[in-house]
């Protein structure tokens, strides 16, 4: 009897110490796992940014790893299934909408104050959960501009073009006398949608250009992105007075069709502006900020930049300045402080890396173009993103539409 009941206590015995080593190494692995998540190097991720901004940006991560989201194809479904950052970097638009849902249902947010300082217009565009935290937090802003070449402007007599007829009779008196009165990147489709966004906004008004990206999200939701389907949309867009794109239409029409739009311009891409540009090939040209940069600076400097004049009946105006943001992903205190960071103290860094304006009110900037930028935007309502970040989240969807934008100011 005795020996049975040593034998069971021995027993007893052997089985409390395999759990105690069990439970030792189940509490030595959440240890593991906790301190790994703690002390893990966060990652951040790129989405649709050029590589100047994209290579300025870096620069500030050093104690991060980088990820570059494939920009052909829609984000919701590579934040969901792709490598898992904690941190964007992305322009406005879909993909500023998509993470920052991902961020939301994440509980993510940021304190309202990380937009302290900010111009009252840039802080505007930050969405915000119910609760008021930020989700996404606005950087650097781009601009689609036009450059004069300011010697032929002087010598026709102007000493600036300060609205559209005016920017049509130069255009026209350069005609002959110059290779291209005016140029644009009409053969990148980004580029063709984005300028015919703008012209929108500036010919017939922020709410004409909201309806243009609401059109084309129902038109790809239904299904119907083929370019035969835009050629439909793009037909009914500019179809009447009251249609949003029809004044854009007929200026371009007109414009192609009189010779005052370089033959190849939709065939042209951004390297063919700015060769254009550096041979003083050029009177007139729509680009953006960022490409503006791109161009040699004893030859940059034959130009003045502006931005798109309004419409006579135009009162309030919402440029077309694509602006950098940073969403946070995941909770993560080195995140949050580099957010904050790139916001506030490192904005003249980014932005004089860059060549894009700070959304900081009283950052230093590197010239009077980003500084003329920041007024602009400062002095008008919501900037809006580029209308092929805020009506696409695919390659594919853009190619279609912008062929057919091509077909519709070429052919009709």
């Amino acid at each position: 009897m005795r020996k049975k009941t040593s034998e069971k206590l021995s027993k007893n015995k052997k089985l409390l110490y395999t759990a105690g080593l069990i439970a030792a190494a189940a509490v030595l692995a959440a240890c593991i796992i906790v301190f790994g998540l703690t002390h893990r190097k966060p990652a951040a991720a790129f989405y649709g940014l050029s590589e100047p901004a994209r290579k300025a940006i870096a620069s500030e991560l050093q104690d991060f790893t980088l990820i570059t989201y494939d920009a052909s194809k829609p984000l919701s479904a590579q934040l969901k299934s792709g490598k898992k950052a904690d941190i964007l970097f992305t322009y406005a638009g879909t993909a500023v909408t998509d993470a920052a849902l991902f961020a939301q249902k994440n509980k993510v947010g940021l304190a309202p104050s990380v937009l302290n300082g900010m111009i009252s217009s840039a802080g505007m565009t930050a969405p915000r959960s119910a609760d008021g935290s930020i989700l996404a937090v606005p950087l650097l802003i781009d601009n689609y501009e036009i450059d004069i070449n300011r010697s032929l402007m002087r010598d026709a007599g102007y000493a600036s073009l300060d609205s559209w007829a005016e920017l049509d009779k130069f255009a026209r008196n350069m005609h002959g006398k110059i290779t291209a009165p005016i140029i644009m990147a009409g053969g990148d489709d980004r580029e063709l949608i984005n300028i015919t966004g703008a012209l929108c906004e500036a010919l017939q008004g922020k709410a004409a250009r909201n309806n243009v990206a609401a059109k084309i999200r129902e038109s790809v939701a239904s299904g119907k992105n083929t370019e035969t389907d835009f050629e439909a949309v793009v037909s009914d867009l500019c179809a009447s007075q009251e249609s949003p794109l029809y004044m854009t239409d007929r200026l371009l029409s007109s414009w192609y069709k009189d010779g005052i739009l370089y033959p190849e311009t939709f065939h042209m891409k951004n390297e063919d502006v700015r060769a254009f540009m550096e041979s003083g090939l050029c009177a007139i040209v729509f680009q953006t900020l960022m490409q503006h940069r791109t161009v040699a600076q004893q030859k940059i400097t034959d130009y003045n930049s502006q931005y798109y004049p309004s419409s006579p009946g135009a009162s309030a105006r919402n440029f077309t300045a694509p602006m950098i943001f940073a969403v946070p992903l995941r909770n993560n205190r080195r995140t949050d402080e580099l957010i904050a960071s790139l916001a506030k103290d490192k904005q003249e860094q980014i932005s004089r890396a860059t060549g894009l304006a700070p959304v900081q009110a009283n950052s230093r900037v590197p010239d009077r173009q980003a500084d003329d930028v920041r007024y602009w935007v400062a002095a008008s309502g919501e900037p809006l993103p580029a209308l092929a970040d805020d009506a696409f989240s695919s390659d594919g969807d853009r190619a279609a539409f912008a062929q057919a934008l091509r077909i519709q100011i070429l052919y009709k």
